[in-house]
Order: structure tokens, then sequence, then C-alpha cells
């Protein structure tokens, strides 16, 4: 987002759909193994979830620093009121959908393609690897749990 803040973005109307941290890193860790041609590849074939997370392979709160620019789910969340169209949580796209059919006055849909083959079960997590998860990205799990169970409704939105 901040790459798009130098340009003149005020036509614009920014939407994301926010990840809970613990079914992110997961995400992205089945992503990797199911794509050789990935830069991380050779270094996460081999690995369990757990050494993954071990590994910080990820950056930790990456989804507040791309709102905002800082790893603060305060900021990110007055910058999704402030600046975003519309946002929301993975668990809520069906709301955010219906707020932008409406907006746009057309029904849309929003079908999700990149969805792994292999289940990806954050509750078969052990509990020390979802303790770490949470402890690195406590401001993203923060941003996403002020978020959950809504559409944040932010600049020239539908009421």
């Amino acid at each position: 987002f901040r790459t798009f803040k130098k340009r003149d973005i005020s036509q614009w109307k920014p939407i994301t759909v926010l990840r809970e941290p613990v079914a992110l890193a997961l995400s992205h860790y089945s992503f990797v193994r199911r794509h050789p041609a990935h830069p991380w590849y050779p270094q996460v074939i081999g690995l369990t979830f757990s050494q993954y997370v071990e590994r910080d392979l990820q950056a930790p709160n990456m989804q507040c620093h791309v709102i905002a620019g800082e790893k603060s789910a305060g900021s990110a969340y007055d910058v999704l009121r402030r600046e975003f169209f519309l946002a929301s949580t993975i668990e809520n796209v069906a709301h955010l959908t219906a707020a932008l059919s409406g907006h746009l006055g057309v029904a849309i849909t929003m079908p999700r393609l990149n969805v792994a083959p292999e289940p990806t079960n954050t509750d078969a997590i052990d509990p020390r690897t979802r303790a770490r998860l949470l402890a690195l990205n406590s401001e993203d799990a923060e941003l996403h749990r002020r978020v959950l169970g809504d559409v944040l409704v932010g600049r020239g939105a539908p009421n």
C-alpha cells in the first residue's frame, strides 16, 4: 500500500482482506512447499511447520507493516479507517463482497483460487508453535481481532 501512496491514489478505493497470523503463516508454508520455483522452496521443503516457524522465515507483523508502514495494530487500524474503502478478514469475505456489491450495484463473487489442496487446520498446530507465532505477530493478531466480525468501512464507503 505504501508503494501506491507514492502516486496520486485519491480516486482509488483500496480494499484489503486480513488473515489471522497463524493461518497466514501455515498458508504461506504450504504455498512455498507446493511451488518448487519459489525462492524459499529449497529451505522449506524438508522442514516441518514447527521448524519453519523456528527459523523465522516470515517477517513478523507484516500485515500491519504493509498497511501502515510500521508494525503497529493501532496505526494500521487508523490507516484502514482513514485511507481504505473497505477492509475485512478472510472469515468475513462474504460480508465484504456484499458491501462491495451494494456499492457497485451489481452482484459480484470472489472465488478463492489459491486454496491449498491439503488441509490447513490451524487447530492441529502444536501449542508451542502457535504461541511463538502469536508472540511474533502480536500486532497483526490485534489488528485481525479488531476487524474480525465486521466489514470496516473507511473513506467513501457505503454505510
